[in-house]
């Protein structure tokens, strides 16, 4: 067993959630089938989603049969056993009640966790007109096509030679960590948007600022992601503040 159970959580949690790329789901399937540990922690992962499943299901059957009991002993003088709730026949509402409840962890999941407000209101970026010129970069050019297409590994992988050569270069920075972070790689990603941070008067320095505070909200740093979209929301000429707003709120 790992020492450090889960170490691959964001990228077992998207694997299981089916929010990889065909591509990079079928590199996990073919790691899973060589690396024994990333295995294990997948089964982990699955074992604690069905345990937290299980331990709901547990607490609303007993919520349900003390309502049952309590209806026996409320009609018992009369011989009546209650047949529905509200109209609608006992069996089915339990039912309901069950199915309903026992999704409520994938429904706080999928809408009011850190991730899910992040991505909720998270503010796209565009990309940068591609202008296929003499005087362009043909290269950027054509990374900035592959991200236009939403194909952000490809895009990723035709920026980081032009990064090699100019490694300080804010905007080849900026669109490598929103490659990362739209792979679903944040913290990777977080790297990135840091370097760019690093220089208050870059181009791109309220972008990377908020797209840093995505990747903690993301990841479980919550106070930092806090104190920057705290910082933002207080910014009325940040293009990023009503965002920021949403997800404080």
């Amino acid at each position: 067993m790992n020492k450090e159970p889960l170490k691959n959580i964001e990228l077992i949690e998207a694997f299981y959630e089916g929010r990889l790329d065909a591509g990079e789901h079928q590199r996990v399937q073919d790691l899973l089938t060589t690396n024994p540990e990333l295995k294990e922690e997948l089964e982990l992962y699955k074992t604690l989603v069905g345990g937290i499943k299980s331990l709901q299901e547990d607490e609303i059957k007993s919520q349900l049969n003390k309502i049952d009991v309590e209806l026996d002993d409320k009609h018992k003088n009369l011989n009546i056993r209650p047949k529905s709730i509200w109209g609608i026949p006992f069996s089915i509402a339990a039912t309901l009640t069950l199915i309903f409840l026992s999704g409520g962890y994938w429904i706080y999941q999928s809408n009011f966790s850190d991730r899910a407000i992040a991505y909720k209101y998270y503010v796209e970026d565009p990309g940068l007109p591609v202008l296929m010129s003499a005087g362009s970069n043909k290269a950027f050019d054509e990374a900035m096509n592959h991200y236009k297409l939403n194909q952000f590994q490809e895009s990723f992988e035709a920026i980081q030679p032009l990064l090699q050569s100019d490694t300080t270069n804010d905007t080849l920075l900026y669109y490598s960590g929103v490659n990362l972070l739209k792979m679903g790689k944040p913290q990777a990603a977080k790297g990135y948007f840091q370097k760019v941070t690093g220089n208050s008067s870059s181009e791109f320095f309220m972008d990377a600022q908020y797209r840093l505070a995505i990747c903690s909200l993301i990841t479980g740093n919550k106070d930092e992601a806090l104190k920057v979209l705290l910082s933002i929301s207080h910014d009325q000429e940040n293009p990023y503040r009503e965002s920021a707003q949403q997800m404080l709120q």
